[in-house]
């Protein structure tokens, strides 16, 4: 959880909004202000703002720029060259500004898809002097001894109102007009994204004196909206201190033509008291900063030299939640381990009790050991009885033969006697040649050795000529070769 503080400045006036924000939870806890007049300084008067909100401490802080000491643009570059938008932004928007683009620090916001126009991408800008910026940061160091982790500019603070006013998400375009004591700020969002942002001049205590120029110039405003648009605005809400102004919406809804209401009940914020619900219009721009600061899109002009680094003291205040995270990762490692330890002593029980069982059919006795078992197999190999019968007998040397007579050789067996590893064939043939060729055939087989014919004759009786031949060879396969035993001492 989160408490996230957002401070906002109204010319003598300090307003201050702490929220608290966790997973899926966004709350209002206090509201306060302050008149600078009534305080030796205004670092003492922001410091009092901030005791109000609680004593507790806080993560997060924001705040914005005074709207009348900014500056806003809409630039349009080619769609080819977005990628390298930050590259040439200083470039284009220096044309625009009278300052020096060194002493300004800028950000900038690309406008939704709907407003690209001829390969065309349109980007708002907002820029303020280096020196503005600096000097609020180091209001707020003197004050607070922290400085607010974001700064944004005007109205464009106001945008992020919409989070928690689905009013304000509309496809139309609406604008947010905020009523302060000093000025009034004019946001422009089309489905809750800034289109446009102007501050006027127009002081709260002046009026209804000067009524009709603050309405000239909020219509000028408005028809500067249309013309920058495309479209006019639809509908205005009001915020800030002018809400307390009586039927200030009736007032302006019918002298501008346009329907306006007061921007009240926030949806997605839970308020504590109905005390606090009432005074949530008169500090929405500081309500703005806060959840500015909470997350999300948004103009920050810290940047460059000003960007927000964040040092020991950060890392200080998050102690004890890192202290916190450690733990929980180091228990959850160990809990990891003892699980992955029982699982492994499952397994091996399970494995020994499937050994004592294959042994015990198997040697007729348990054996909980694996290297026991092991050399109780090797035990039980080696006492085996050798098996009498040769790997060749005389059913496989006619099987040799079979297979090694070329099939071109008329081949005919008489007599086949295999005995004691000795083979004696006799067998006809056509001729002498294939007789030899039989005997050299059957002597490449790996167990046939030392073949040889001993005898060939004529067989007279035949009506086709043939050669009678008697072949004698030894048959041993490896197989049949017995291990030499090792050992006999010197």
């Amino acid at each position: 959880m989160s408490r996230i503080v957002g401070i906002e400045f109204d010319g003598e006036r300090l307003y201050g909004a702490l929220l608290h924000a966790s997973y899926r939870k966004l709350e209002l806890i206090a509201l306060a202000k302050e008149l600078v007049s009534d305080h030796e300084s205004i670092e003492v008067a922001l410091a009092r703002v901030v005791a109000g909100l609680g004593s507790e401490p806080f993560d997060h802080l924001a705040t914005s720029v005074d709207g009348r000491k900014v500056f806003s643009h809409h630039l349009e570059i080619p769609g080819a060259a977005k990628k390298r938008l930050d590259e040439l932004l200083g470039f284009e928007l220096e044309a625009g500004l009278p300052l020096d683009i060194e002493d300004v620090v800028f950000d900038r916001q690309i406008l939704p898809d709907d407003q690209m126009q001829a390969g065309q991408v349109k980007v708002l800008t907002l820029a303020a002097r280096f020196n503005d910026v600096n000097g609020l940061l180091t209001l707020f160091e003197s004050a607070l001894k922290r400085q607010p982790e974001v700064v944004s500019g005007g109205a464009m603070t106001l945008e992020h109102l919409a989070r928690i006013y689905p009013s304000l998400q509309q496809a139309t375009t609406v604008a947010v007009l905020n009523i302060n004591h000093e000025n009034m700020d004019i946001c422009v969002l089309r489905n809750g994204v800034t289109h446009f942002g102007r501050t006027l001049s127009v002081r709260l205590s002046d009026f209804p004196e000067v009524g009709p120029r603050a309405l000239a110039l909020m219509r000028q405003s408005f028809s500067s909206i249309a013309s920058t648009l495309s479209e006019p605005v639809s509908e205005v809400f009001v915020v800030g201190p002018g809400v307390r102004m009586a039927k200030i919406d009736e007032y302006l809804s019918e002298h501008l033509g346009i329907s306006v209401s007061i921007l009240s009940e926030p949806q997605g914020l839970e308020i504590g008291t109905p005390e606090l619900a009432e005074r949530v219009p008169e500090f929405a721009k500081a309500i703005a900063s806060a959840l500015l600061s909470q997350g999300g899109k948004g103009f920050d002009l810290r940047q460059g030299p000003l960007a927000f680094q964040r040092g020991y003291g950060y890392l200080k205040q998050r102690i004890p939640l890192l202290a916190g995270l450690f733990a929980a990762v180091l228990l959850s490692f160990l809990f990891s381990t003892w699980a992955d330890a029982q699982a492994l002593k499952a397994d091996h029980l399970a494995l020994v009790s499937s050994l004592e069982e294959a042994t015990k059919a198997t040697f007729g006795e348990k054996i909980a050991d694996a290297d026991e078992a092991e050399t109780a197999l090797a035990q039980a190999k080696s006492a085996k009885p050798e098996d009498p019968m040769p790997y060749l007998d005389g059913f496989g040397v006619a099987v040799v033969l079979s297979e090694v007579i070329p099939v071109d050789i008329v081949h005919d067996i008489e007599d086949l006697e295999v005995s004691k590893g000795k083979v004696k064939l006799r067998a006809l043939v056509s001729s002498a040649e294939e007789a030899q060729t039989v005997v050299k055939a059957l002597g490449e087989h790996r167990c046939i050795n030392e073949a040889k014919v001993n005898k060939i004759s004529q067989v007279v009786s035949s009506r086709v000529e043939r050669k009678r031949y008697l072949l004698e060879a030894t048959v041993e396969c490896p197989e049949d070769t017995k291990p030499k035993k090792s050992g006999g001492s010197r």
